[in-house]
């Protein structure tokens, strides 16, 4: 289980409590508060501005500096397919501003290492033979010469 500390370094956000989310950030034309993420909108103040269409992704200030263009804009995608009604009355829909990591089972774990295995195993017996290559070299597979007979 990780503690607070350990999360709030680990998301993008960066703020260390709700005082430091809520009032720190700052839209691009300075009043305090929440910045929309993504889309047309973007960086200005986290409310539906005149013309827009689309429902709002907001975060702070800090989180928007500290998220790439593509991410901005996945979260922006991710809230209006989860929430996409920019006229519906009622408690908000919060939508995770970063995409949560699939947790692979241990098998799959081990089909992924092996994998890399396989793919830096071929590398290294092409460097191999690259090397050896024309010098009389045996022109065996690593792994054949490093196992015992």
């Amino acid at each position: 289980m990780k503690t607070f500390k350990e999360f709030v370094y680990e998301s993008k956000s960066g703020d260390s409590s709700l005082r430091d989310w809520f009032g720190k950030s700052k839209s691009s034309d300075g009043k305090p508060g929440w910045v929309q993420l993504g889309g047309k909108f973007s960086g200005k103040p986290c409310a539906k501005q005149p013309g827009q269409t689309t429902k709002p992704k907001c975060g702070s200030s800090k989180m928007k500096r500290n998220l790439t263009k593509d991410e901005e804009e996945a979260a922006f995608r991710r809230k209006n397919r989860e929430d996409g009604n920019p006229d519906r009355k009622g408690k908000a829909i919060n939508v995770d501003t970063e995409k949560k990591k699939k947790k692979m089972s241990e098998e799959e774990n081990f089909t992924q290492a092996d994998k890399v295995m396989k793919k830096h195993r071929k590398r290294l017996n092409d460097l191999h033979r690259q090397r050896h290559k024309g010098t009389g070299g045996s022109g065996e597979d690593v792994n054949e010469s490093t196992q015992t007979k």
